[in-house]
């Protein structure tokens, strides 16, 4: 877990027991467990800022659970968010695909290990790089790169592989979004059950220039015609959306949604901050919120059986947006 008040990154067992504390340059912002290595991303400078601060860190296990300080594999990046390694040249050789979120300059990048350092191969040379999917979408066997971009030209972008691990030869806008809808989030998947992946898109950043409550916040499904032409099929509202995790809660077959916000209606359904919406069947999902949601803003979230006992259990990141800018922001979040 991350703490960007703190710059801390601490490991729990699945009984809340801490057991290692690390402190950091600056927020960590990813984590790619790699084996016996731990790649944790630092931000360089958390709030909004086009220095190249950012770097990718390799940490070692120092008997237990406890990180010790490796080396750093990548570093020069702008405002770093999300990041994994994937073998896209099948040569036995992982490189990094890296979202390079800055301000008002930034990229989404592929590293490739060139025997001495890691070089990038920029793939969007824009800002406002925040999520990404490694995906097969073309159905030619070789793994496609889907990302979406905020800050101002908000779209999702299909980056298509030649085959080689290649890419930005052919690239295309799967979707576009006005540039006050605040982007958050999106996931691939199938919720039609023609094999085609379709996208669950998440809108409701809140802390930029306009901060009142936004009705076309919410999450929005873009069914696939087969030909990777999308087209709004469902689209419910909530204030401050901020991510939405997807799976088969109840266990009757179809995809249901869970949601957090970081910026519900605090006056009148703060309970909203954690939604959680039952596929009924045909795009028609009942909605369901969470008294306990009304006590913080919610954010990240992560998926998993838990407990082992075959059932998803979804784990909840909270962040008061307040506190963390009082103290690293100071005011320019």
């Amino acid at each position: 877990m991350g703490e960007a008040g703190t710059n801390k990154l601490r490991i729990f067992d699945w009984k809340r027991r801490l057991i290692a504390t690390n402190t950091l340059p600056s927020p960590a912002t990813d984590v790619i467990v790699d084996g016996d290595h731990v790649l944790v991303l630092e931000s360089g400078i958390l709030d909004p800022n086009d220095q190249p601060a950012g770097s990718l860190v390799q940490f070692d296990f120092a008997g237990g659970d406890s990180l010790r300080f490796s080396k750093v594999l990548i570093d020069s990046l702008i405002r770093p968010v999300s990041a994994a390694a994937f073998d896209f040249e099948k040569n036995g050789v992982k490189e990094f695909l890296i979202c390079e979120f800055g301000n008002n300059r930034g990229r989404l990048a592929l590293y490739k290990y060139d025997g001495s350092r890691y070089e990038p191969q920029v793939l969007d040379p824009s800002p406002g790089a925040i999520h990404f999917e490694i995906r097969d979408m073309t159905g030619d066997g070789a793994p496609d790169i889907t990302a979406l971009f905020t800050q101002g030209d908000e779209r999702i972008i299909l980056f298509e592989n030649d085959g080689k691990g290649h890419f930005g030869a052919r690239k295309r806008v799967l979707a576009r979004f006005p540039p006050v809808y605040g982007s958050m989030y999106f996931s691939l998947h199938d919720f039609t059950g023609d094999g085609k992946l379709d996208i669950l898109y998440v809108n409701g950043d809140n802390y930029d220039y306009s901060r009142i409550l936004k009705p076309y916040h919410g999450i929005r499904i873009l069914e696939n015609d087969g030909q990777n032409n999308f087209h709004e099929r469902y689209f419910f509202p909530i204030y401050g959306a901020a991510r939405a995790e997807v799976a088969d809660f109840n266990k009757d077959g179809r995809l249901d949604i869970l949601t957090t916000s970081n910026f519900a209606d605090f006056q009148k359904h703060p309970e909203r901050g954690i939604m959680y919406f039952e596929n009924t069947g045909r795009y028609q999902f009942r909605p369901y919120s969470f008294s306990i949601a009304s006590t913080n803003q919610w954010n990240l979230t992560a998926v998993g059986d838990f407990n082992k006992d075959g059932w998803p259990d979804v784990l909840i990141g909270a962040m008061d947006l307040g506190n963390v800018d009082s103290v690293v922001g100071k005011g320019r979040l």
